[in-house]
């Protein structure tokens, strides 16, 4: 016995999974920048050095709002604007200002504490807006808007400023813990933890 069949075209479709919701897109875009922060230990470094430096906090936020704000211009205009950064670059310079930081911090009789530059925070958003041009793959869920592409990305790049205001709260309370571990030498251990930033970060850059 012969079967016959015959095979007609079927119209092609695709089914795009539904735009997330506001609290959905901020819990997600601010969760991947959380984790960018983790990914990045050449900026975790930078807020180390910081924190154990005495810097004070609202110079502390200050330059992490000034950063969050850069990160998303660079990413703005690397989306709109079609600039484009090797992702080497801001990570060699925010390596480079760790150790310009643990350098200074080091040498307190030289009269430039860290505390006291006045080129931190436009540094920092220098390195804000070139990490920020230099983001190439997708970091927001598929299916949104213009509008919900760039409120996204306003969102993750404040997720970053939240993963590293957290960094330097951690930072902040092991640095207050250490008169009550060592009494005697919690300076000298603060000195060295300084030294091993600007170490790691001249090999890192």
């Amino acid at each position: 016995r012969t079967h016959l069949a015959t095979l007609r075209p079927t119209q092609s479709f695709y089914v795009l999974p539904p735009p997330p919701s506001l609290l959905e897109l901020t819990r997600h875009s601010g969760r991947e920048g959380v984790r960018r922060v983790v990914r990045n230990p050449e900026l975790v470094l930078l807020v180390l050095v910081a924190v154990f430096s005495g810097m004070r906090w609202h110079a502390l936020l200050i330059g992490i709002l000034a950063y969050a704000l850069a990160h998303c211009a660079g990413q703005l205009l690397g989306e709109r604007a079609g600039m484009a950064v090797t992702p080497f670059l801001p990570r060699a310079l925010t390596a480079w200002t760790a150790w310009l930081a643990a350098a200074a911090a080091t040498r307190r009789d030289s009269g430039l504490p860290l505390a006291s530059w006045r080129w931190g925070w436009p540094a920092v958003a220098l390195i804000g807006v070139l990490a920020g041009g230099s983001l190439t793959e997708t970091v927001l869920p598929q299916g949104l808007s213009r509008l919900q592409q760039q409120l996204g990305l306003a969102l993750f790049s404040l997720g970053m400023g939240l993963g590293a205001g957290m960094v330097a709260l951690a930072t902040h309370q092991l640095r207050a813990a250490l008169p009550g571990v060592w009494p005697a030498a919690w300076q000298r251990v603060e000195s060295l933890a300084l030294l091993a930033a600007g170490v790691i970060a001249l090999g890192w850059g």
